[in-house]
């Protein structure tokens, strides 16, 4: 990381002291403030382009240190996320190939690989064009636990934290989105100064968690701002989800609705008691409550050509 910074600092370093020479001193001390530049660089690793947006050349000291101390613990943090990104790339290209399709020696490869890189549980599946990354300098958390399968050509996205329960099912092509932007936020350029929004490009972290036995059927969205989709659910092919969904539900359309439930609620108590301990159980008057409001006459019918398509 250190190298490419030196590589960056090479390459914009004389562009941004020329800029600074040119707008404040009239074509000249570009030498002084290129070792100015020299010094932020060494002491905040702050770059050139920083340098220049936060007037690093036409403040005076006090302030050049607070403003290049909060560069510094802002940087060492991009500069964490950057070398994440890299490497994850590199992983991706490596191992998400199609090519390991080739053996089942190289496809039991691949999902070993993605199982330890990414610190998941036991018996992972993936196949192959599987994208999982963080991005906008934000490393959010990930946590994928048992028995998670992942189909081919799935995005994974990870920015504003996601956990995967056990026995997920995610089919192929699914996107999973745990970031948006605001649409109000601008992207400033030339010598101005950058706002904390500005540097991020407005993104606000969406976290999500898809709990126990969840189905993601075949090209799916689960839009930024999913905050749960519940245990058992299943979400249907091309389905668009922006919204909590309840245990067991049955979800299709676009935005997503409820059509109906996987078991009625006395067979998911059954299925809770001989999963899960009594602590960690979905009560059954919950699962009364929601199979009385979404699960009609109409919707039964829904459900049932759903089930033969």
């Amino acid at each position: 990381m250190k190298t490419r910074r030196i590589r960056q600092f090479i390459q914009y370093g004389w562009k941004h002291a020329t800029w600074v020479s040119n707008e404040y001193y009239g074509g000249k001390k570009k030498i002084p403030v290129l070792f100015d530049i020299v010094r932020c660089f060494c002491k905040y690793s702050m770059w050139s382009n920083q340098y220049v947006a936060n007037k690093m050349y036409a403040i005076d000291s006090v302030e050049r240190e607070r403003i290049g101390s909060q560069l510094l613990e802002r940087n060492k943090k991009r500069d964490e996320w950057v070398q994440s990104c890299i490497d994850n790339r590199r992983f991706l290209a490596k191992y998400s190939a199609f090519e390991r399709e080739t053996s089942l020696e190289k496809h039991n490869q691949r999902g070993n690989a993605y199982a330890k890189y990414y610190h998941t549980g036991n018996g992972l599946f993936v196949e192959y064009g599987v994208m999982i990354m963080s991005q906008h300098y934000i490393t959010g958390n990930l946590v994928i636990k048992n028995n998670v399968l992942i189909g081919r050509n799935a995005d994974v996205d990870y920015t504003g934290d996601l956990v995967v329960g056990n026995g997920v099912s995610i089919s192929e092509g699914v996107k999973i989105l745990t970031h948006r932007h605001d649409l109000e936020s601008q992207i400033v350029t030339g010598g101005e100064k950058k706002t904390e929004t500005d540097i991020f490009h407005g993104c606000t972290p969406t976290p999500l968690e898809i709990e126990d036995f969840v189905w993601i059927g075949a090209r799916a969205t689960i839009m930024p701002g999913t905050t749960l989709i519940g245990r058992g659910a299943v979400i249907s092919a091309n389905t668009v989800v922006s919204q909590k969904i309840p245990p067991y539900a049955i979800v299709q359309g676009f935005p997503a609705k409820i059509v109906g439930f996987r078991f009625t609620p006395e067979v998911a108590a059954e299925f809770e008691r001989n999963n899960y301990p009594e602590e960690e159980r979905i009560p059954i008057e919950i699962l009364k409550e929601n199979y009385t409001k979404y699960f009609n006459k109409e919707r039964r019918k829904e459900i049932r050509q759903f089930l033969k398509m």
